[in-house]
Protein backbone atom coordinates (compact mmCIF):
# COMPACT_ATOMS: atom_id res chain seq x y z
CA UNK A 1 0.00 0.00 0.00
CA UNK A 2 1.23 3.46 -0.81
CA UNK A 3 1.42 5.20 2.56
CA UNK A 4 1.55 8.67 0.96
CA UNK A 5 -1.82 8.08 -0.75
CA UNK A 6 -3.30 6.85 2.52
CA UNK A 7 -1.87 9.80 4.43
CA UNK A 8 -3.13 12.29 1.82
CA UNK A 9 -6.57 10.65 1.88
CA UNK A 10 -6.78 10.78 5.67
CA UNK A 11 -5.69 14.44 5.69
CA UNK A 12 -8.37 15.29 3.13
CA UNK A 13 -11.04 13.41 5.10
CA UNK A 14 -10.05 15.12 8.32
CA UNK A 15 -10.04 18.52 6.57
CA UNK A 16 -13.63 17.88 5.46
CA UNK A 17 -14.48 16.71 8.97
CA UNK A 18 -12.98 19.85 10.46
CA UNK A 19 -15.00 22.08 8.11
CA UNK A 20 -18.15 20.10 8.97
CA UNK A 21 -17.52 20.36 12.71
CA UNK A 22 -16.78 24.08 12.53
CA UNK A 23 -19.91 24.70 10.46
CA UNK A 24 -22.18 22.83 12.87
CA UNK A 25 -20.42 23.64 16.15
CA UNK A 26 -19.25 20.06 16.83
CA UNK A 27 -16.04 19.13 18.64
CA UNK A 28 -13.52 18.35 15.90
CA UNK A 29 -10.95 16.73 18.19
CA UNK A 30 -13.59 14.38 19.58
CA UNK A 31 -14.86 13.57 16.08
CA UNK A 32 -11.36 12.69 14.81
CA UNK A 33 -11.00 10.24 17.68
CA UNK A 34 -14.39 8.76 16.85
CA UNK A 35 -13.78 7.30 13.39
CA UNK A 36 -15.38 3.86 13.70
CA UNK A 37 -12.68 1.20 13.87
CA UNK A 38 -10.06 3.88 13.30
CA UNK A 39 -11.14 3.96 9.63
CA UNK A 40 -10.62 7.60 8.68
CA UNK A 41 -13.09 8.48 5.93
CA UNK A 42 -15.71 5.95 6.99
CA UNK A 43 -18.16 6.76 9.76
CA UNK A 44 -17.61 9.02 12.76
CA UNK A 45 -19.57 10.42 15.67
CA UNK A 46 -20.06 14.18 15.78
CA UNK A 47 -21.81 15.23 18.97
CA UNK A 48 -24.63 12.65 19.12
CA UNK A 49 -24.80 12.13 15.36
CA UNK A 50 -23.38 9.14 13.49
CA UNK A 51 -22.14 10.61 10.21
CA UNK A 52 -20.73 8.99 7.08
CA UNK A 53 -18.03 10.61 5.01
CA UNK A 54 -20.40 10.91 2.05
CA UNK A 55 -22.74 13.12 4.09
CA UNK A 56 -19.84 15.23 5.36
CA UNK A 57 -18.58 15.81 1.82
CA UNK A 58 -22.08 16.54 0.52
CA UNK A 59 -22.75 19.04 3.31
CA UNK A 60 -19.54 20.96 2.65
CA UNK A 61 -19.38 20.72 -1.16
CA UNK A 62 -23.03 21.71 -1.60
CA UNK A 63 -22.80 24.42 1.06
CA UNK A 64 -25.97 23.08 2.67
CA UNK A 65 -27.89 25.38 5.00
CA UNK A 66 -26.58 25.00 8.54
CA UNK A 67 -29.72 23.40 9.98
CA UNK A 68 -30.43 21.09 7.04
CA UNK A 69 -28.25 18.19 8.16
CA UNK A 70 -30.10 17.88 11.47
CA UNK A 71 -33.48 18.03 9.68
CA UNK A 72 -32.31 15.27 7.33
CA UNK A 73 -30.85 13.17 10.14
CA UNK A 74 -33.98 13.43 12.30
CA UNK A 75 -36.22 12.61 9.33
CA UNK A 76 -34.20 9.50 8.52
CA UNK A 77 -34.24 8.35 12.15
CA UNK A 78 -37.99 8.74 12.45
CA UNK A 79 -38.87 7.20 9.10
CA UNK A 80 -36.28 4.45 9.50
CA UNK A 81 -37.79 3.40 12.82
CA UNK A 82 -41.23 2.84 11.31
CA UNK A 83 -42.14 -0.68 10.16
CA UNK A 84 -38.70 -2.09 10.96
CA UNK A 85 -37.01 0.07 8.35
CA UNK A 86 -39.25 -1.01 5.46
CA UNK A 87 -39.65 2.59 4.30
CA UNK A 88 -36.63 3.78 2.37
CA UNK A 89 -34.95 7.05 3.24
CA UNK A 90 -33.14 9.36 0.83
CA UNK A 91 -29.45 10.05 0.79
CA UNK A 92 -28.36 13.52 1.85
CA UNK A 93 -27.62 14.67 -1.69
CA UNK A 94 -31.15 13.76 -2.82
CA UNK A 95 -32.56 15.42 0.29
CA UNK A 96 -30.77 18.67 -0.56
CA UNK A 97 -32.13 18.42 -4.12
CA UNK A 98 -35.68 18.37 -2.76
CA UNK A 99 -36.53 14.70 -3.25
CA UNK A 100 -40.05 13.54 -2.32
CA UNK A 101 -40.50 12.95 1.39
CA UNK A 102 -43.30 12.28 3.79
CA UNK A 103 -45.02 15.14 5.53
CA UNK A 104 -45.00 15.51 9.30
CA UNK A 105 -48.64 14.42 9.32
CA UNK A 106 -47.87 11.25 7.36
CA UNK A 107 -44.97 10.34 9.64
CA UNK A 108 -47.03 11.00 12.76
CA UNK A 109 -49.87 8.82 11.44
CA UNK A 110 -47.50 5.94 10.68
CA UNK A 111 -45.92 6.28 14.13
CA UNK A 112 -49.41 6.09 15.68
CA UNK A 113 -50.23 2.98 13.65
CA UNK A 114 -46.97 1.38 14.70
CA UNK A 115 -47.73 2.12 18.36
CA UNK A 116 -51.15 0.50 17.88
CA UNK A 117 -49.52 -2.59 16.36
CA UNK A 118 -47.04 -2.90 19.22
CA UNK A 119 -49.83 -2.51 21.75
CA UNK A 120 -51.88 -5.20 19.99
CA UNK A 121 -48.84 -7.52 19.94
CA UNK A 122 -48.35 -7.04 23.69
CA UNK A 123 -52.03 -7.74 24.32
CA UNK A 124 -51.87 -10.86 22.16
CA UNK A 125 -48.82 -12.15 24.02
CA UNK A 126 -50.49 -11.47 27.35
CA UNK A 127 -53.64 -13.29 26.27
CA UNK A 128 -51.59 -16.28 25.09
CA UNK A 129 -49.79 -16.40 28.44
CA UNK A 130 -53.08 -16.25 30.32
CA UNK A 131 -54.66 -18.98 28.23
CA UNK A 132 -51.45 -21.06 28.18
CA UNK A 133 -51.84 -22.05 24.54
Amino acid sequence: MNTKFKSDYEKACNAYLQAFCEKHGYDYEDATRSWVGGDVGGITECADYIVGMDDIITDIDRDAPEDEFVKYYDYCLRVGSIACGKISTPNYSSWLSGCPRMSEEQITRLEELQRDIRKAERELEEQIRKEKF
